[in-house]
């Protein structure tokens, strides 16, 4: 589900969520601010940590967590369809061969 956070669009799991409120209620959100940039999607395409700001390791560890799970949740997400795919197809020809009988 695409949630705010720091004023960006985000893709987060609701367990991604519950963690991220956890990591708000103890440190605060500024962090967050300005440290990574996301697609229309809520995908995160870059993290970007400021050179002049001291950044909490939990953010940006945060962070890079989401990140490959949204990658992998994808990646996930094509193999289903594949899957799909191959099911329909094997439908498909079941049915010519049937058909030829």
């Amino acid at each position: 589900m695409i949630r705010a956070i720091a004023n960006k669009r985000l893709e987060l799991s609701d367990q991604e969520y519950e963690y991220y409120i956890s990591i708000k209620d103890t440190i605060g959100e500024d962090d967050f601010r300005g440290l990574f940039k996301t697609d229309n999607d809520g995908n995160i395409v870059a993290i970007t940590p400021p050179l002049n700001k001291r950044i909490n390791m939990v953010c940006l560890f945060f962070l890079l967590n989401v990140t490959m799970n949204q990658r992998l949740r994808g990646i996930d997400d094509g193999i289903s369809a594949i899957k799909d795919l191959e099911d329909r197809i094997k439908t498909l020809e079941e049915t010519i061969n049937n058909d030829n009988l």
